[in-house]
């Protein structure tokens, strides 16, 4: 069965992940060692220092194609790779006309990091809304984890799941004794669709093996395929 890592920072020189080609290609060999055959480059785009224009989204694009571009040059392995970007979701965002050249691939998914301290008041539900209503996407909030009111209000990550999103958790987390114990309801439950490394470099993410371990040995027998089922749409399969 395919395994899809639709979250991390490996496209070289873009953000604080990779900074050269040679550790991209270190990180993308480590990953199709622990079994990844599907895995989505997804670099940071900033949203919180200023009103974003539509210049700025093409530029970013071209910035994201030229990277992948040399790792399409230098990578010899399997993997199946394809662009998208973390972006993180502010109110400077709703100025722009197009929003799909940072979705997945040819989806209409969004990687969709929310602010540190977010609490999913009324302010942050309505951008995510814009997200669907105004851009036509589907937000996957990234690393769920993080956002301490998520783990603690099952109620209120139903509530943004029946609005129209989805929910990515980071395979570490999965390793981690309280929060890996809430996480694996989640998965069991359907309220989390997707997974990812969030990799950075060698000792910040690259741990899929591990988190995968984790679902195998812990979650119902379905979680796994549930998975690779999101995974295929993610990637137009």
């Amino acid at each position: 069965m395919n395994k899809y890592d639709i979250h991390t920072h490996i496209l070289p020189s873009i953000d604080d992940g990779s900074q050269d080609i040679d550790i991209s290609i270190v990180l993308l060999n480590e990953l199709e060692g622990q079994g990844v055959t599907h895995l989505a480059l997804t670099p940071h785009f900033y949203t919180q220092y200023s009103v974003v224009t539509d210049c700025e989204v093409k530029e970013f694009a071209s910035k994201r194609q030229n990277a992948y571009n040399l790792v399409r040059s230098e990578y010899r392995g399997s993997i199946r790779l394809i662009l998208g970007c973390e972006l993180h979701l502010t109110q400077n965002l709703m100025g722009i006309d197009d929003i799909t050249p940072l979705c997945c691939g040819n989806s209409r998914y969004m990687l969709t990091e929310m602010p540190y301290n977010c609490t999913f008041k009324s302010d942050d539900i309505k951008l995510l809304e814009a997200l669907i209503n105004k851009y036509g996407v589907t937000p996957i909030l990234a690393h769920i984890e993080r956002y301490s009111v998520l783990l603690k209000d099952r109620q209120l990550l139903e509530k943004i799941i029946s609005m129209g999103c989805m929910a990515q958790v980071n395979t570490e987390s999965l390793c981690k004794m309280l929060v890996g114990q809430r996480l694996i309801k989640y998965l069991n439950s359907g309220l989390v669709q997707f997974i990812g490394t969030d990799t950075h470099s060698t000792v910040r993410g690259c741990d899929f093996a591990k988190g995968y371990r984790v679902i195998s040995k812990k979650c119902k027998p379905n979680v796994i395929e549930n998975l690779s089922n999101y995974g295929k749409k993610l990637f137009g399969l």
